[in-house]
């Protein structure tokens, strides 16, 4: 025990028997009194941290297990349709003191100081417990330490993603910063109430207070190590002349090598022995010039980034022919989500794209450019934010049919009220159906013509916009020179 009569771990290996102890037993057998019910977002961490491990919850800024450096984290996973497993969501870390935080080092950082050790302890999330921790199980675990040599490729990604929101910091960007500007690590609003503010590094700005954290996609593929009997990896991407570069610029690097940017893509794809026709022949044909066995989302690094590699074609005139596609949306849960728990808020939030721009020379396509690039919060939660209000709105009210006309060859067109090109700058909808006959079901029926379902649809991000990131190489400061709008929807 120490001051605080709390539990001493004097080693890791005591710290472990007692995590090993609690595996597989049900969170009560650790309660004699206590009824807990859901406090706050951290407060099953807390139960555990007093309960499981016998240390009293505290807001100091150091580890939970001092003389170890260890921090203890908890993570619910959810079982999915299909039968796999799937973190629930990111992972909180420690808070961010804009002031601290912008005129520090990596090193003597409050993420370094705290979160360089983390004890993480998996439980299934499910609706029996989503409000009694007495029902949850910690079915497994993984002690994460950073700084070990296993963990060297993360740790110089991490570094870099902390040199970014460092660097916004540093100079009074604090409002720039979303939590898809970076790889692994992030900056999370702390706060549920979106007019909470907190004072900035320069000591006058108001901007929301932020914590570190490990995106949700990291944090997964260190559960799914632990599930795996072998410790088993992904195929990497980075090689260890790489540490210290960005994604981009080792993609771009080793595809300079190769020649990449200087033939076409028929006589690369003859090079490589790629069917040119085939759908997947740029995917296909990256891989293999970056000398990886498997497809490039697929690899250790996109998958703990949570990074989409697109292909984007540009037409002689620099024209882009089509917009980019996303998944259907389903009409009837769209109508119960919440913006900032919608797969169409998540999937921007927290995803980052490698886009891979091929152009029309008059003869071939050539490789063109290749950056990464993210959906900028100022853009998501202004324009972004409107569509999808707008198409809940839409099935919620059954106003979904608008009428229908008559095509030249007297076919029959059905008009709908979904936002369409010219209503948002950034997205639109239409379908993504096989057909027509390809329909989903309505929440409500259509007022006008009482239609149960409708053909099913996606969102697209507007070929207009995708030529506007081309152009400034996805710099979204320079992009939302264009865009600029104040954020006013609310949290709902």
């Amino acid at each position: 025990m120490n001051e605080n009569n709390d539990r001493y771990y004097p080693t890791e290996e005591s710290l472990i028997k007692q995590t090993q102890y609690s595996l597989g037993k049900k969170m009560s057998a650790f309660c004699n009194n206590e009824t807990p019910q859901n406090r706050n977002k951290g407060g099953f961490g807390q139960f555990v941290q007093e309960n499981v491990f016998g240390i009293k919850n505290n807001s100091l800024p150091d580890p939970d297990v001092i003389n170890l450096g260890i921090e203890i984290k908890t993570a619910g996973y959810k079982r999915l349709k299909n039968g796999s497993t799937s973190i629930k969501e990111r992972l909180v870390l420690s808070d961010i003191n804009y002031r601290d935080e912008g005129q520090t080092t990596f090193e003597k950082s409050s993420f370094c100081h705290k979160d360089l050790n983390l004890l993480l302890l998996f439980y299934e999330y499910s609706d029996d417990n989503s409000y009694d921790y007495l029902r949850r199980i910690i079915s497994n675990y993984s002690l994460y330490k950073l700084m070990d040599q296993a963990s060297k490729e993360d740790l110089e990604i991490i570094k870099q993603d902390w040199e970014l929101i460092h660097q916004k910091i540093a100079n009074n960007q604090e409002a720039n910063i979303s939590e898809s500007d970076t790889n692994y690590l992030a900056a999370c609003t702390k706060s549920q109430n979106s007019s909470v503010r907190t004072t900035g590094f320069n000591g006058i700005n108001k901007v929301k207070p932020r914590a570190y954290c490990y995106k949700r996609s990291f944090i997964n593929k260190i559960f799914l190590e632990s599930l795996s009997a072998n410790g088993s990896k992904a195929e990497s991407l980075l090689k260890d002349e790489d540490l210290g570069h960005s994604f981009a610029e080792v993609i771009t690097n080793r595809l300079k090598k190769v020649g990449a940017f200087d033939y076409s893509f028929t006589d690369l794809c003859q090079k490589y022995s790629v069917n040119v026709k085939s759908k997947q022949a740029v995917s296909t044909l990256l891989s293999r010039m970056l000398g990886l066995r498997g497809n490039i989302n697929s690899t250790d690094e996109f998958e703990k980034a949570n990074i989409e590699s697109k292909t984007i074609r540009i037409e002689e005139n620099g024209f882009i022919e089509q917009s980019m596609s996303f998944e259907n949306f389903d009409f009837c849960n769209l109508c119960k989500q919440k913006w900032t728990e919608s797969p169409f808020y998540k999937t921007f939030s927290e995803k980052r794209f490698l886009f891979v721009c091929l152009k029309n020379n008059g003869q071939d396509y050539y490789f063109y450019k290749i950056f990464i690039w993210n959906m900028p919060e100022s853009i998501l939660n202004t324009y972004v934010y409107e569509v999808w209000k707008k198409t809940r709105d839409i099935l919620q009210t059954g106003s979904v049919i608008s009428g229908k006309k008559q095509t030249k060859d007297g076919k029959e067109i059905v008009l709908n009220n979904f936002p369409g090109m010219g209503d948002s700058p950034i997205f639109h909808i239409r379908p993504k159906g096989l057909n027509k006959k390809d329909v989903a079901e309505l929440p409500k029926r259509d007022k006008l013509t009482g239609q149960t379902s409708f053909t099913k649809q996606c969102y697209w991000l507007k070929n207009t916009y995708i030529r506007k990131i081309i152009e400034c190489d996805g710099n979204n400061d320079v992009i939302n020179t264009f865009y600029l709008k104040s954020s006013n929807h609310l949290d709902e």
